[in-house]
């Protein structure tokens, strides 16, 4: 099971020469051993979506900060932050002048675990937890950042690639994170629609098709947002759903049944997903 084991102590046996008796001995030794998500074969990813412009550029996606591709100077303007000034150039001039900075447009993209597992559901949420991991290892290998979203108490943005974060720490996010009992699904909704605006592309893994989840969607196609779907449904239902919002790219709709994902991975046209 993923997440982690806990240790108390170690227990030292031995017997005495006839084999007859053995002493123990207990020495207190607190030790913690994380056990990460399984994960599924997947081919590296390299999803569509435009470049879209990050406020910030890539040191906003770390820390508070603008970005730091200096472009040129120009005039002092009232608002202009004090931090801006070039004050080398203000000695100089005997004027005030700033520094500007060049706007960053990069890919950006979002996956999205959803935790809102209902009753019955623990085995699809095992199986979603498993196939997210995968997928965040298989989008490392393209040049974007990827951001893990998902709600717990709270919702949750991790940050991961181009240098910012890395994939060990969102697979330890994984590897301890629980279904979602005590929030409404609109909390992943409101997440979700307040990063769409610098995403270029987002992946859901979904434990339902139901209607709040496609609705979910078609907001999020309406924010120009290339959105693809892996949707975990219980290994009994051959039924395959319709593709609802998705229909005009029914490729991007991908349904993996419990307990026998990877055979469904396998099967993928994942030239769908890249189109």
């Amino acid at each position: 099971r993923r997440g982690y084991l806990r240790f108390s102590r170690t227990s030292l046996a031995r017997p005495d020469p006839l084999g007859l008796l053995r002493a123990l001995r207990h020495y207190p030794q607190r030790q913690a051993l994380l056990v990460l998500p399984r994960t599924y074969r997947i081919p590296p990813l390299h999803l569509p979506g435009r470049r879209k412009y990050q406020r910030g550029g890539l040191t906003l996606a770390s820390h508070i900060g603008d970005s730091q591709e200096f472009l040129s100077l120009r005039d002092y303007q009232p608002g202009d932050p004090v931090r801006a000034i070039h004050w080398r150039s203000y000695a100089r001039r005997g004027q005030p002048v700033v520094k500007e900075y060049q706007d960053e447009f990069f890919v950006r993209n979002g996956l999205v675990l959803d935790t809102f597992a209902g009753t019955g559901m623990l085995e699809q949420f095992e199986e979603a937890v498993s196939v997210t991991a995968s997928l965040q290892l298989a989008m490392q290998q393209q040049d974007a950042l990827v951001d893990l979203l998902l709600v717990e108490e709270h919702g949750h943005s991790f940050i991961s690639g181009r240098g910012l974060g890395n994939a060990l720490h969102v697979m330890q996010v994984l590897a301890c994170v629980q279904p979602c009992r005590d929030r409404p699904f609109a909390a992943l909704q409101s997440l979700l629609l307040q990063h769409a605006a610098g995403l270029s592309g987002l992946i859901l893994v979904l434990l339902d098709w139901d209607a709040q989840r496609r609705e979910l969607v078609r907001r999020l196609l309406a924010t120009g947002c290339a959105v693809s779907v892996m949707l975990i449904r219980p290994g009994d239902n051959r039924e395959e759903p319709a593709p609802g919002p998705l229909a005009a790219t029914p490729g991007r709709l991908i349904s993996l049944a419990s307990g026998r994902i990877q055979a469904d991975l396998d099967a993928c046209n994942w030239n769908q997903l890249r189109a």
